[in-house]
């Protein structure tokens, strides 16, 4: 009579350890990544660049879980403070084994570089925003690649001066801090070939009261090319979504820019860095991890990531044919043709 309550138990057993197998399995099935940006969520950079490791990984279809931090050291970055984070990571960190570790910004890069192993091992890392990437930078860095920051002020001229033929000079603007200078120092060597016939002056070092009257008397043969403006010389600070509004609203001229977030507020496009396409080939390196490809076997993005982008509502204002942009431009604010809305019933 004890027989049926024995083999009851015994089902039980049998189910606890089955679903106990079944934890153990999944658990080992779960591949736990982390996402380390050297700045912070309120800036659309970093919301687009999350954006794209969300839609490449799909997380939860592929039982990946993503941790998060946020450096934030746009406010903040001395060696009191990154000592305080290596101690928080690896509080925080230290009973959870990455598999993968995906970086945003320069940052982020150099703080890895420097204490990856001594807080998460030798993890492989993907990187992406990397501005001014050399081959050098990943000495002592092993286990790293990515996607370099490269942006084409030469292919954004090029196209300027095809949309805006009437064009003698060009306004490049950038701020003064080390990025700002660095890039004054790449845009002169990509345009040392553009058509002597053009002159091209850079912006001074001056506060944005005066840099927008500079803007203003502009003659209208000139394009403006906004760079990277973060700073101006007296230490105030704009977010880089606002400052191509600012430049704009004082321009007679048309202007193009180099970075996508800056699309707004009247600029009429460029071959463009986007957030969004650099962190999306970063996680597609970072699937190639995951699958078990060895880094060595996945070289540094150093080219290919940019995008033409332009407003087909600037261009219009300023009367700039289509046809002239490259093939494989994206065209924002473009009028939906009559063919387009009845493609449906007309084929």
């Amino acid at each position: 009579k004890d027989i049926p309550t024995f083999n009851l138990q015994l089902n039980r057993v049998f189910l606890l350890l089955l679903l106990f197998a079944t934890f153990v399995y999944a658990d080992k099935d779960i591949k736990h990544v982390l996402v380390l940006h050297s700045y912070n969520q309120s800036m659309s950079w970093v919301q687009n660049i999350d954006k794209a490791i969300e839609e490449t990984l799909q997380p939860s279809d592929n039982g990946y879980i993503i941790h998060t931090e946020n450096m934030d050291t746009k406010k903040l970055n001395n060696a009191e403070y990154i000592e305080e984070l290596k101690y928080i990571y690896s509080l925080k960190y230290k009973n959870i084994n990455f598999d993968l570790i995906l970086s945003s910004d320069n940052n982020a890069f150099d703080f890895l570089k420097e204490h990856r192993d001594e807080i998460f091992g030798s993890i492989p890392v993907s990187f992406c925003g990397v501005n001014f990437f050399q081959d050098e930078d990943l000495i002592g860095f092993k286990n790293a690649t990515g996607v370099s920051e490269v942006f084409d002020a030469k292919s954004t001229v090029k196209t300027a001066l095809k949309l805006y033929p009437q064009a003698k000079n060009i306004f490049i603007i950038n701020d003064y801090l080390k990025t700002g200078r660095a890039w004054v120092k790449a845009i002169k060597e990509q345009l040392k070939d553009i058509d002597k016939n053009i002159q091209i002056t850079y912006s001074e070092n001056q506060p944005i009261e005066e840099l927008q009257d500079t803007i203003s008397n502009l003659s209208e043969d000139t394009i403006v090319l906004l760079g990277v403006y973060f700073k101006d010389s007296e230490g105030t600070y704009f977010t880089y979504e606002k400052i191509g509004e600012s430049i704009v609203s004082k321009s007679k001229s048309p202007v193009f820019c180099l970075l996508e977030f800056n699309l707004r507020g009247g600029i009429v496009g460029g071959n463009v860095i986007s957030g969004y396409y650099q962190g999306q080939a970063m996680s597609k390196i970072g699937l190639e991890i995951l699958d078990g490809k060895n880094v060595t076997q996945l070289p540094v993005l150093k080219y290919g990531v940019t995008k033409n982008i332009y407003d087909y509502t600037q261009m219009e204002k300023f009367n700039m044919d289509l046809f002239r942009l490259p093939k494989d431009s994206i065209v924002l604010n473009k009028p939906i043709s009559f063919y387009e809305k009845n493609k449906n019933i007309l084929d």
